[in-house]
C-alpha cells in the first residue's frame, strides 16, 4: 500500500487538473486521496512489526 500510494501521489503531479477547482488547491484530489492510505499503510506496517510471534529458540 505504501508503494502504490506513494507512487500515485508523485504520478499525479505529472497530470492536468480534470475539474477547474482543482487549480486553487495546492494539491489536487488524487494526492488528497492518496494521502490517508498512505498512512494506512504505515499504520499496518506498524501494527505487524509489534505483534509478530515471539521467536524462542527450544534447547
Amino acid at each position: 500500500m505504501i508503494v502504490l500510494w506513494s507512487l500515485r501521489f508523485c504520478y499525479e503531479f505529472l497530470k492536468e487538473n480534470q475539474v477547474s477547482f482543482e487549480d486553487k488547491l495546492p494539491l489536487n484530489m488524487g494526492q488528497i486521496l492518496s494521502i490517508p492510505l498512505v498512512i494506512v499503510g504505515v499504520l499496518i506496517l506498524i501494527w505487524s512489526y509489534r505483534n509478530q510471534p515471539n521467536k524462542t529458540q527450544a534447547n
